[in-house]
């Protein structure tokens, strides 16, 4: 093989592979800010769910297991309790919580509906108003055994990029059947 052709062909190939190498840096470096940048957007976020979830929290509470005898019993515990859910769902704990507790919060609310209609046992409302409970402390990062962390939740689908699509949601039935 002529000598010359061969410095002609490494002089070709190793620019290219300069840039391939500068190309893996720059992308490195592009995940890297966009990593960071999630985490500022997700701090940011949980510092903003703080203060409308500790007052919803306190409400829901007038919803929880301890209630649930005294609001089957009294026509109006219900009408003034039942809207903490619709109140919540388009508020700021609906604008700011996750997709996954927005469903439970409506879920919750059609729970309240049936249990009005006597189609739903008050603990199984109870089951309901605990799931919407969990599912704002998910929102917050904190732990639970058995519950989903969204924010770690969030991070695995954000960083796989295999999950560019979101999955799409089942849709629940006015009875709250899947």
């Amino acid at each position: 093989m002529d000598t010359n052709l061969i410095i002609s062909i490494a002089g070709a190939v190793i620019p290219i592979i300069g840039i391939v190498i500068a190309y893996s840096q720059w992308r490195k470096d592009v995940q890297l800010k966009l990593e960071v940048l999630r985490d500022e957007v997700t701090a940011e976020l949980v510092r903003q769910r703080i203060a409308p979830y500790s007052e919803f929290m306190k409400k829901l509470e007038a919803l929880s297991n301890f209630h649930l005898g005294e609001i089957e019993a009294n026509t109006k515990k219900k009408i003034s309790t039942f809207p903490i859910l619709q109140e919540a769902i388009y508020g700021s704990i609906g604008l700011l919580a996750s997709h996954d507790t927005r469903e439970i919060l409506v879920y919750a609310r059609e729970g309240c509906k049936l249990f009005d209609e006597k189609k739903l046992s008050k603990e199984e409302l109870g089951k309901r108003i605990w799931a919407v409970h969990l599912g704002l402390r998910s929102d917050l990062g904190i732990f639970q055994p058995e519950w989903p962390n969204e924010i770690e939740r969030l991070r695995k689908k954000i960083g796989s990029e295999k999950n560019l699509q979101l999955p799409r949601r089942k849709v629940y039935q006015e009875d709250g059947r899947k």
